[in-house]
Order: structure tokens, then C-alpha cells, then sequence
């Protein structure tokens, strides 16, 4: 009887936190937005658009991405994050809008790339230094870290079926107003969200963050590991749909992925607590980077499906200790700094890899490859941070 009443008194002490209405947002605009996100390249296509075009879509969107992240940083210390979070979440709307009413033209696929670029950069800078005033202990960030994940994967597992279903059935306009509907729920839990916290009260210029070790390696660990991100996330399901010709297959992809991982993110964020996280970084890109091999070698869709599957449980190895550290570190040197640079760091990988992309003719084989090489980098760099940590 004790022990009910005291796991139903951390319950409800849970759900007057500011993390709980922080969740309950983020599971609601991760809902919304995984209905349509994974499936955004191939309704680009659908408008007319090339596949050289897409590429060049998400190269003018990491450009804008990249310099918009210290806008982000800016209104985030001069407003507070929640009215931040607010912003992006519109610029997510308006984007989703732009896809209902757009039209082949090179003015709409700008304006999309600039819209969605203000989501991803208002909203994840604003939103992951909210997450990270939340942790009150660096000795649970890998717990609190694995928690929103879990939250992300329970509101992914089966919207980009449902998602596959509308355009199946119905046709990308149903979809798009559902999705939006979703988005604008996800505001509902932010008005709820009172923190003294809000606005930024320690920052740091970019020479101060990076004088601190752990933030380079860090921000390097997040550049090279947004290739893989990138390419499993765009490249991957465009070249189902271009290869296979199935919205059905496309829609599995995600859901394959979570399933895999989602009760794996829960021990890894205990893990990351206890143990080097380096040694997880370490084994998960040396796994992922073979697996990439493996889609070059051997593309059919079984092949693909299995190595989703796998690769939905060691993508998990290196991006929850990365993100761990990251909060871990933004304890000791400035929470909204470590967040502009993770989101910065993500998007200028993400700037690379399409831009090198640009130049090739065969885009898929290509990118597979340069997923797995800076997966095996990830594997070097990691190695060489647990040997120097040995010598220590």
C-alpha cells in the first residue's frame, strides 16, 4: 500500500511539472508532424519537382537553417523560449500550408525551404533549452534525455502508416489538415508552461562555448552524425519510392524504426548515467556504418526492412549519449548556447551532405556511402576520446 501511494504521489507531482506540459506538447507536435514529414520529398515529386530539385530544397533549407539557429538564440534570450516555441510551431503550419495550396514553381519551393527552416530552427533551439532547464540533475540526463525520446517514438509509431494511408486513399490535402490540427493542439500545453527560466539568465559568445573540450567534441559528434540522420530520414525513403513505387513502403520505414527502438531507448538512457558514454558512441557508429555497406551491397526491400530495424536500435547508442552529454555539459557552460549549437551543428552536416549531393549524379548510392564513412569517423573519433581517457 506504501509503495502504491508513493508511485501515484510521483505521478501526480510528475504532471504539475513544467516537463510533463513540455511532453504533452512535444507528443502532440510530433504526432502531427510525423504524419506528413518522412513523406514531404515524395509529395514534392508529386508537384513536379525533380529529384535534383528536392536536393536543392533541402540545400537552400540547410543554408537558411544554419545562420537562423543565432536569430533563434537571439529571440529566445530577448522573448523566452515558450513565445519561441510558439513561433515555430507557426512556421511549421505555414509550411504545411504552402504544400496544400503550392504548385510547381521555384518561388514556392524557396518559400518552403525558408519557412520550414524558421520551424526547425525557432522550435528546436527554443524547445531543447526548455528540456534542459527541466534537468535538475546531470546524474539523470541520460534518463531524462531517453524519456523524450520515448515520447517522440510513441507519437511516430504509427502516424506515418496513417499518414500513408491519406495519401493512399484520400489525397495530401486530408492529410494536411489533420496534421495541422495537431499542431495547433500541441500550443495548448505551452500556455500552462510558467517558468521563472523562460528567458535565457547565462549565455556565452561561440569563442567562450568552445573553450570548453567537451563542446567541440560534442558539436563535432553532432555534425558528423546528422549525415547518417539526414540520409536515413530523406534519402532512404526517396529512393523506396523512386526504386519500389510504394507510399505503403515508405510509411513502414519509420514505424519499423521505432518499434526497434523504443523500449532499447529506455535502458540506453540508464547506461549513459552509469557508463562511458564513449564506449556507446563508439559501438553503435561502428554497427550503423556496416549497415550502410550493407544497403549499398544488397538494396532490395527485405534487406532495407531488416537493416531499419537494426538500425532503429543502434542509431540509439550514438544520439541519446551524445544528446546526454550535451545536457550534462550545458550544466557546467550555458543551456541555450549548448542548444543553438546542437541544432546548428545538426544543420550544417546536413548543409554538407546535400551540397555534396548536388554534384552527384547517382545521389543514392552516394549518400549511402557517405553515411556509412562518417559513421565509421564517428567510430575512429570515439576510440581515440576512450584511449586518451585511458592514458588519463
Amino acid at each position: 500500500m506504501h509503495l502504491h501511494r508513493h508511485y501515484h504521489s510521483n505521478w501526480k507531482d510528475y504532471f504539475k511539472t513544467p516537463l510533463s506540459k513540455l511532453e504533452l506538447s512535444v507528443w502532440l507536435h510530433t504526432f502531427g508532424r510525423s504524419l506528413v514529414s518522412i513523406f514531404i520529398p515524395i509529395l514534392l515529386l508529386t508537384m513536379g519537382f525533380s529529384i535534383s530539385n528536392v536536393i536543392l530544397y533541402y540545400l537552400i533549407y540547410n543554408a537558411i537553417d544554419v545562420p537562423l539557429n543565432f536569430v533563434a538564440r537571439k529571440f529566445t534570450i530577448k522573448h523566452g523560449a515558450r513565445e519561441v516555441i510558439f513561433i515555430g510551431i507557426l512556421f511549421q503550419i505555414v509550411g504545411f500550408l504552402i504544400l496544400y495550396f503550392g504548385t510547381f514553381s521555384f518561388a514556392i519551393l524557396l518559400a518552403l525551404a525558408f519557412v520550414l527552416a524558421g520551424y526547425d530552427t525557432f522550435y528546436w533551439v527554443a524547445h531543447w533549452f526548455v528540456f534542459n532547464e527541466c534537468v535538475k540533475s546531470k546524474k539523470k540526463a541520460g534518463r531524462r534525455v531517453s524519456g523524450l525520446r520515448i515520447v517522440r517514438k510513441l507519437a511516430s509509431l504509427i502516424s506515418p502508416l496513417i499518414g500513408a494511408g491519406f495519401l493512399i486513399f484520400l489525397n495530401k490535402e486530408y492529410l494536411l489538415i489533420v496534421s495541422i490540427a495537431f499542431l495547433f493542439l500541441s500550443l495548448i500545453p505551452l500556455f500552462k508552461l510558467k517558468l521563472n527560466y523562460v528567458v535565457p539568465k547565462k549565455k556565452m559568445n561561440l569563442k567562450e562555448f568552445f573553450s570548453f573540450r567537451e563542446n567541440r567534441r560534442d558539436s563535432f559528434f553532432c555534425f558528423l552524425s546528422h549525415f547518417h540522420g539526414s540520409c536515413e530520414g530523406v534519402l532512404l525513403p526517396l529512393f523506396v519510392y523512386v526504386t519500389f513505387g510504394s507510399i505503403e513502403h515508405v510509411g513502414m520505414l519509420p514505424v519499423i524504426a521505432t518499434i526497434a527502438s523504443i523500449i532499447f531507448v529506455y535502458f540506453v538512457g540508464r547506461w549513459s548515467d552509469k557508463f562511458n558514454v564513449n564506449k556507446l558512441i563508439f559501438l553503435g557508429s561502428f554497427i550503423l556504418a556496416l549497415l550502410w555497406i550493407v544497403r549499398v551491397l544488397y538494396p532490395t526491400i527485405n534487406i532495407i526492412y531488416f537493416t531499419t530495424l537494426l538500425i532503429g536500435l543502434f542509431s540509439v547508442l550514438v544520439g541519446l549519449p551524445i544528446d546526454s552529454n550535451l545536457v550534462r555539459n550545458g550544466k557546467k557552460t550555458s543551456m541555450i548556447d549548448v542548444s543553438c549549437c546542437r541544432n546548428t551543428s545538426h544543420m550544417f552536416g546536413e548543409f554538407v551532405f546535400f551540397l555534396i549531393l548536388f554534384f552527384i549524379v547517382d545521389v543514392f548510392k552516394i549518400s549511402f556511402l557517405i553515411a556509412s564513412i562518417t559513421m565509421f569517423l564517428v567510430t575512429i573519433v570515439s576510440g581515440i576520446v576512450l584511449m586518451v581517457g585511458r592514458k588519463k
